[in-house]
């Protein structure tokens, strides 16, 4: 089968403008049929803008993505079936470049359904290959203002082995693209410098500005750059984030009134009359013959000076100590040394030193968090030396001092301090009336609410507790072993299931259960313990084994303990096994699955009836329950096994019947 051609949108992942390749890629895609087909891939040929670009490398990779959704059966009545399946999909490439690209990718999955239960298929087969060409020759082909050619052909297989009887439903198929990547490189990215692509840099139109030029680098998530007039230039997202191109945004520190981006052989202006400290979606000029932005090479940024403020650099002379956010601010004029009480509680201790070389400092200590110490001395007491501790606080620090003195080469000498403090926490020694003051703890007074552990005799289903009077040898309880559905004395089964948590059932009884114990694992020891005691209950939904932690799901059913609420054992109560068929059909081969969804079976078609099971030997107390059948009981079997009757032919869409 030849199908119609696909075509894919292209786009452009560029290398960092300090690199000579650039890569642009194309691909498309077709979908892979459940039946052997071949369809055509068409991809847009490279366009080296009249010579201004050079192919270097071209990659082609074939990628196929096949799966299988359906569900498979067990159509047996009494016996437990493991079906496994296998599922393929493959595909071959042949075009410009490259011949007998193939890809196939394969999955397996095994199920273990019980009597009726259905499980779901999905089988996935994912695989890609690839094949690189740099033989000049060979690029030739791809450059152009057409297409190239690819034919796909797809082929996808499906297995599944298993005892019959059972029935299985699916569909299969998937996706195969082809992908060509085209490396080259930019002449006006090498050498930028070159005739043809170094114009001469515009001028900013505004006057007073300063000009930085930024080469920034592709790829990165944020690049900050430092202006030539103060202030930071902060660029974002330089990617391929666009189907044309690439785009950038920027933010800033100064106002910004113009932006030249420079790519190829040109500048892409953008103004900002009133100033701008941010914008979006920025790119070089247009590269018309591919219909795609160029690659940005560099910018440059006409910006405001930045003049920095008081709330910038408190330190700067003629600026006042910053607000004090964490209390309020508290003065030491004249500086003493000694303790001083911080209005918020707390208490600052200084501790003076006076050097002839140096000139006057001091050592502090607090017992709350100090924020920041603005020390002030000279002329007037003007200038301040800033002494930042934010944004967690210090408690102490050494050799605090004024500014310095030109004049003399030493500190001023103090004049006073202002202190930003925290807040000191009460204790209950300073307010014993606090919340959770005078309250016994535990040592002292165990018997309070909150101090002691519950313990198995409280709470049996915890963690931990060994279930108690459940055990299935005592004459109060019965197993069950295997866990099948239906009647088994006075309790019944009447549905196992699985969830995505993993196999469950439901219970009914003619009595009341007081407890369950479910066992399942690898050795079937740590039991799912369920308590329906004092009164019991007759019947319960969603019942499961422990927890297999390495798959996360409840284990499969082993077996369960029953407990009564009558000691001596109900009338009905069996601690045999439920018998088995006596004859198990040999398997019949193995069926492959349709592709397609197989229609319903008639319910007289694709199972045999199984032998029935023999009543149950009676108890001396109760009579057996009468087995109800469908079709009257067949004759007696003969000591010698003969060979089984020919199994018909099964419907479409069935595996044979071998029950």
């Amino acid at each position: 089968m030849v199908g119609t051609a696909a075509m894919a949108i292209p786009f452009i992942a560029a290398a960092p403008a300090h690199a000579a390749d650039i890569t642009e890629s194309h691909e498309g895609s077709v979908t892979v049929e459940s039946f052997p087909s071949t369809k055509h891939v068409l991809l847009d040929q490279f366009d080296d803008d009249g010579g201004l670009l050079q192919l270097t490398k071209v990659k082609v990779t074939a990628t196929v993505d096949g799966e299988l959704e359906g569900s498979v059966k067990n159509l047996s009545a009494s016996q437990n079936k493991t079906l496994h399946g296998e599922f393929s999909a493959g595909i071959v490439v042949n075009g410009t470049g490259v011949t007998d690209l193939a890809a196939e990718g394969s999955d397996t999955e095994t199920w273990n359904l019980a009597p009726g239960a259905s499980a779901p298929i999905s089988l996935i087969g994912n695989d890609s290959s690839e094949a690189t060409i740099t033989d000049p020759d060979v690029l030739e082909g791809f450059v152009g203002d057409g297409t190239v050619d690819y034919t796909v052909a797809s082929d996808v297989s499906v297995q599944i082995d298993g005892p019959a009887p059972y029935k299985t439903t699916g569909v299969a198929g998937g996706e195969a693209t082809v992908k060509v990547d085209y490396t080259y490189e930019d002449t006006c990215v090498v050498d930028p410098d070159s005739e043809i692509c170094a114009p001469a840099e515009p001028d900013c139109s505004t006057d007073g500005v300063s000009v930085t030029k930024i080469a920034p680098v592709k790829n990165e998530t944020e690049q900050v750059f430092d202006l030539d007039g103060g202030g930071t230039f902060s660029m974002t997202l330089l990617a391929e984030s666009n189907p044309i191109g690439e785009i950038f945004n920027w933010t800033s520190t100064v106002d910004v009134f113009e932006i030249q981006v420079k790519g190829g052989p040109g500048f892409e202006p953008y103004f900002y009359p009133a100033g701008s400290m941010g914008a979006d979606g920025l790119h070089a000029p247009l590269q018309v013959s591919q219909d795609t932005w160029h690659s940005v090479n560099y910018i440059l940024v006409c910006s405001a000076p930045d003049e920095p403020t008081c709330e910038d650099d408190p330190t700067m002379d003629g600026c006042s100590p910053p607000d004090c956010l964490e209390s309020d601010s508290f003065k030491i004029d004249p500086v003493t040394a000694g303790d001083h009480a911080l209005p918020g509680g707390g208490t600052f201790t200084i501790v003076k030193h006076d050097s002839e070389e140096a000139g006057e400092t001091f050592d502090w200590t607090s017992d709350v968090p100090i924020f920041w110490i603005s020390v002030k001395g000279g002329p007037q007491a003007i200038p301040q030396q800033f002494f930042d501790y934010a944004p967690q606080g210090a408690t102490s620090d050494d050799g605090l001092h004024a500014p310095f003195n030109d004049n003399s080469g030493k500190w001023y000498g103090l004049s006073h301090l202002t202190i930003c403090a925290g807040d000191s926490e009460p204790t209950c020694e300073d307010q014993p009336d606090m919340d959770g003051c005078g309250e016994p703890t535990c040592e002292e007074d165990p018997n309070q609410e909150g101090c002691t552990e519950p313990t198995c005799e409280d709470d049996p289903n915890m963690e931990g507790c060994a279930p108690a009077s459940n055990q299935c040898d005592t004459v109060e309880g019965f197993k069950i072993d295997p866990v099948t559905e239906g009647d088994h004395g006075v309790f019944t089964i009447t549905d196992i299931y699985n969830t995505d948590d993993g196999q469950v059932f439901d219970w009914t009884s003619t009595v009341p259960i007081l407890a369950i114990t479910v066992k399942g694992g690898p050795v079937a020891n740590d039991p799912q313990f369920y308590s329906y005691a004092p009164d019991g209950a007759t019947s319960g939904t969603g019942l499961h084994a422990i927890l297999n932690p390495n798959s996360g799901k409840w284990y499969g059913l082993s077996h369960l303990c029953v407990k009564a609420d009558e000691p001596t054992g109900p009338a009905g109560l069996t601690s045999e096994t439920p018998r088995k068929d006596q004859k198990e059909s040999k398997e019949q081969p193995a069926a492959k699955v349709d592709p397609v969804p197989a229609p319903k079976q008639d319910d007289d078609e694709g199972d045999v009836d199984p032998e029935p099971e023999p009543a149950p030997e009676p108890e001396p107390a109760p009579e057996p329950e009468p087995q109800v059948e469908e079709t009257p009981p067949p004759a007696p079997e003969p000591a010698a096994a003969s060979e089984p009757e020919p199994t018909p032919e099964p419907a479409a869409g069935d595996a044979p019947a071998g029950e």
